[in-house]
């Protein structure tokens, strides 16, 4: 099951540190406006949360601490069963935290300060997970790109110009002009163009989503942690770190982040104790086998499906082409070596690929001799979204009829090709270079034309109706425990960004 919360890393935006809060207020005696309690939501890989109640009787506000500078609304239930607290920044859009000192406090969860320093860590994260994800999983580039739709989200002519521009500058295009790169790829311009276009409108969306979510999802996360501390998960979590500590991942995992040993491996027990957290809640809220029965009976009609291919892969990334914002193996060197000659770029090009290649070829020999495919996977695969999410690399079943339809060289259409003939359970016998790098590939089943039948749907119905209930659930308990909860927006935050504090609605979940 993906993991509902850090999953939110993956969306971030690029250029500029802009934030819309959803998460924090500051109350004052004077503030008498009522609002709606907020609500975030995202689709795909991530959370989504939402503050709904019924109505209370009264709001009282009060001086909180020592130093009396924090202010906290009180929102007392109906009842008279305990006070709780839920908190709602209105007009906050466009704050710009990048020339905030990264000491300064931006709220208190529970007594718990986060600060800038933490939210800019968590942006900055977001940016390169955003970028290893969109580089790596085009399943997930189409993914976004259909919530475009339903966000009202789309490319601004502009913008267009921008991405194609970039596109086709030389750097961009391993040193060759666009007519070679096209040639040499065996790609139309209009394919090419289609492929930048489909990950700068990606990518928008990634960003509209972490501006409304990124910092109630860092309190979302302090509100389920202290949870998961309170339920003991730390020795469970801290079992499976040793494992991970294990593993050739974890020493590159060191190599490239910018923090300490131990605040990696803080970051690693916090994460797998959330997923420990959520899949409990998720086992708890488990449907039966009638409901899943009724489920299948009144959806009949969407398990008819053309001839199907599922596929698994483990992905070596080394993009060759800049489709922004993902950069080209050249354009990484470029930027870390800027005075080495266009030749010497081609040769440590050259370098990267083969070691992509040979580790490939590695992961493809011991996957052959036995060796357990998912973990394979789990543990080497640089898809980010996938190694977190422990899919085991596995793609969402492919109609065939829909992939041959597409008439341009697409990675996943390659994948698709490269697989004709291998049956299910077996591997594709080379490692696939797409655009995005190289993959290691296995064929998980093949459907004919038909109608999936119930005993074949149980499990996948099973795993939707539980990410349903787990959000569901945990949107349920998250409201309850930011009612109950203390959570306090600094004076010195408001002041230096200019917020108005608005008024709670009364509400509170019993």
């Amino acid at each position: 099951m993906k993991m509902q919360l850090t999953n939110l890393k993956a969306l971030a935006l690029l250029a500029g540190l802009s934030l819309v809060i959803s998460g924090c207020q500051k109350q004052g005696a004077e503030s008498t406006d009522k609002t709606t309690p907020s609500s975030s939501s995202s689709t795909s890989s991530s959370s989504s949360t939402s503050s709904s109640s019924e109505p209370n009787k009264e709001n009282s506000d009060k001086t909180d601490g020592a130093a009396g500078k924090e202010k906290t609304a009180e929102a007392i239930n109906g009842s008279g069963a305990g006070e709780g607290q839920s908190v709602d920044l209105k007009g906050a859009q466009n704050i710009n935290v990048a020339k905030l000192p990264e000491s300064m406090e931006i709220c208190k969860v529970n007594g718990t300060p986060i600060t800038v320093a933490q939210f800019k860590r968590e942006y900055r994260e977001a940016i390169i997970s955003l970028q290893n994800t969109l580089s790596a999983d085009p399943v997930q580039v189409a993914i976004f790109d259909k919530q475009a739709e339903a966000m009202k989200i789309k490319l601004e002519e502009d913008e267009k110009k921008k991405l194609l521009e970039t596109a086709r500058k030389p750097q961009s295009l391993e040193g060759m002009t666009l007519d070679k790169f096209l040639k040499a790829k065996k790609i139309s311009e209009a394919d090419f163009d289609k492929q930048v276009l489909a990950l700068g409108l990606a990518f928008k969306v990634g960003s509209k989503l972490v501006e409304k979510q990124l910092l109630n999802e860092i309190i979302n996360r302090e509100l389920m942690l202290a949870e998961a501390r309170a339920q003991n998960l730390y020795k469970p979590a801290y079992n499976d770190f040793l494992k991970i500590k294990e593993s050739p991942r974890y020493k590159k995992m060191l190599e490239l982040s910018e923090r300490t040993p131990e605040e990696v491996k803080e970051d690693l027990i916090n994460d797998r104790m959330l997923m420990i957290l959520l899949e409990k809640i998720a086992r708890e809220n488990a449907p039966s086998d009638k409901e899943l029965l009724s489920i299948y009976q009144k959806n009949q009609a969407s398990f008819k499906h053309g001839e199907s291919i599922k596929l698994a892969h483990i992905v070596l990334a080394a993009p060759s082409i800049d489709m922004p914002p993902v950069e080209s193996i050249k354009t990484q060197l470029r930027k870390q070596n800027p005075k080495m000659s266009e030749a010497d770029l081609d040769k440590e090009v050259l370098v990267v690929k083969q070691q992509k290649l040979r580790l490939a070829e590695e992961l493809l020999a011991r996957a052959n001799k036995g060796e357990d495919f998912k973990s394979l996977a789990d543990n080497f695969s640089e898809d980010t979204m996938a190694r977190m999410a422990k899919s085991g690399g596995e793609i969402p079943e492919l109609d065939l009829s829909e992939v041959s339809a597409d008439k341009g060289s697409s990675p996943i259409k390659t994948l698709v090709n490269a697989a004709k003939g291998v049956k299910p359970g077996k591997l594709v016998m080379t490692p696939v270079e797409t655009t995005v790098g190289y993959h290691v590939v296995k064929v998980i089943d093949r459907k004919p034309a038909g109608t999936t039948s119930f005993d074949e749907a149980k499990e996948a119905l099973k795993e939707s109706a539980m990410a349903q209930n787990i959000e569901a659930t945990k949107e349920k308990w998250l409201s309850a425990k930011r009612l109950k909860s203390k959570i306090v927006f600094s004076d010195e935050f408001s002041k230096a960004s200019g917020l108005q504090a608005m008024k709670q609605g009364e509400s509170q979940v019993k």
